[in-house]
């Protein structure tokens, strides 16, 4: 039943695996005669291997040169002698006001991980020349306005809240794919605050509080479940369960004026986030990473936690289906996966694409893409940073223009990045 399972999962192709490869694939990689972890273990790092970080090739420069697939052959290029014990993904989970975002940083700290910052709109609204599409939200009448979060927080129930927690799964969906991108090509582990999979509790509370529609939370669904076939689920989840007067109390310590007289706060918008949390997120998360959830504290120790980890076991296994997404059989395919992570970005983000004809109120009405477009024409920087024909010559447009190879692909996935 369990071989059956895995042949009908369109996730599991790549993971089909002899039996007979068991043994090589969970032990230690052998690479340059050195024996390499492919995820063992999370530990502090001062507790590391020395030999294994002196000797791992230096970080690739994944945003500045393309990643070909034939690289890992070369001195250095290696994706599996780049992996060490922290090479793994944690993220970080809880209500709003859990102080997620100060443990998330110590623990990056303790681990030496990348701390992967939080998705938000100001990436999704500020073009590269500082101009904020936000700014026309005042004069703009409701259905062209641009929603956030902020404008949540103020009007839970505008008719495009719905497609701002759409958009928000995208951003997220997005930098999730940068921090595989980044512990491919460095090596370096990530600690990441919520994940596209727990985006989930957002789009179940706004429907359950009447704050969206069905058709919102179908459209939702559709492309939550098309566009994470290829992403890899963290190794590890750590979930900081706090009551909800307590987060209730920290946003009000916070002062933003936004979130003190905000109506979310008043609604059972904190109560609906922590039972969908408790009920589908962490179980779901619970099949294919390991959980550990720890009481709010006002500071949370880092060392006791890492103490806890230290003792757990990552190793995959052919088994169940704890971390199968990390099975990796050698170098080459892991580095067939470095490439897709690094290079296809448009391809994945092209997941999210799906037709919203049958989702009322998600899509801009005739007048309002007019005057969003009218509006950013005569307002807004009319060229890419760089692409100036005033300021540059057709030399420098061609062959001296600074290499920003990653912004450049966000050009073509977000409106803000649309010259």
């Amino acid at each position: 039943m369990a071989s059956i399972k895995l042949l009908l999962s369109s996730r599991l192709a790549r993971m089909v695996i002899p039996r007979t490869n068991e043994n090589k694939l969970l032990t230690r990689l052998q690479v340059n005669g050195i024996n390499r972890v492919s995820t063992a273990g999370i530990c502090h790092k001062d507790n590391m291997d020395p030999v294994v970080k002196s000797l791992k090739p230096k970080p690739f420069p994944y945003k500045e040169k393309r990643y070909r697939s034939y690289m890992y052959l070369l001195p250095g290029g290696s994706t599996v002698a780049r992996f060490d014990e922290n090479t793994v993904i944690v993220s970080i989970e809880g209500l709003p006001g859990s102080g997620k975002t100060k443990f998330a940083k110590k623990f990056a700290e303790a681990t030496d991980m990348y701390h992967q910052p939080k998705a938000n709109f100001d990436f999704y609204y500020i073009r590269p020349d500082g101009f904020d599409l936000r700014r026309f939200n005042p004069i703009f009448f409701e259905e062209a306005q641009y929603p956030d979060i902020d404008l949540f927080l103020e009007k839970p129930k505008h008719p495009k809240i719905g497609r701002m927690q759409c958009e928000m799964y995208r951003l997220k969906y997005f930098f999730y794919i940068e921090a595989m991108a980044h512990l491919f090509n460095t090596g370096q582990g990530i600690v990441t605050e919520r994940t596209p999979w727990s985006d989930q509790v957002f789009m179940d509370a706004l429907v359950k509080c009447g704050f969206t529609n069905k058709d919102h939370e179908r459209f939702y669904a559709r492309m939550r479940h098309n566009s994470q076939v290829k992403l890899w689920r963290p190794h590890l989840v750590i979930y900081i369960d706090t009551p909800i007067e307590t987060a209730m109390k920290n946003i009000k310590k916070r002062n933003n004026p936004r979130e003190v007289n905000s109506p979310v706060w008043k609604s059972d918008f904190l109560k609906c986030i922590d039972e969908s949390y408790k009920n589908k997120i962490i179980p779901e998360y619970d099949e294919h990473a390991y959980v550990l959830v720890y009481p709010y504290k006002d500071e949370l120790d880092v060392n006791a936690i890492l103490s806890d980890i230290e003792k757990m076991d990552f190793w995959p296994c052919l088994s169940n289906e704890k971390l199968y997404d990390w099975r990796i059989s050698d170098d080459g395919e892991v580095s067939e996966w470095r490439v897709t992570f690094t290079n296809e970005i448009e391809t994945l983000m092209a997941k999210c694409n799906l037709p919203s004809w049958d989702c009322e109120g998600y899509d801009y009405s005739p007048e309002a893409e007019q005057i969003q477009m009218q509006s950013e024409r005569s307002l807004a920087t009319p060229y890419w940073p760089g692409f100036d024909p005033d300021r540059y010559s057709m030399w420098e447009l061609a062959f001296k223009r600074e290499n920003k190879y990653w912004a450049d692909r966000a050009m073509n996935l977000f409106p803000a990045y649309s010259p």
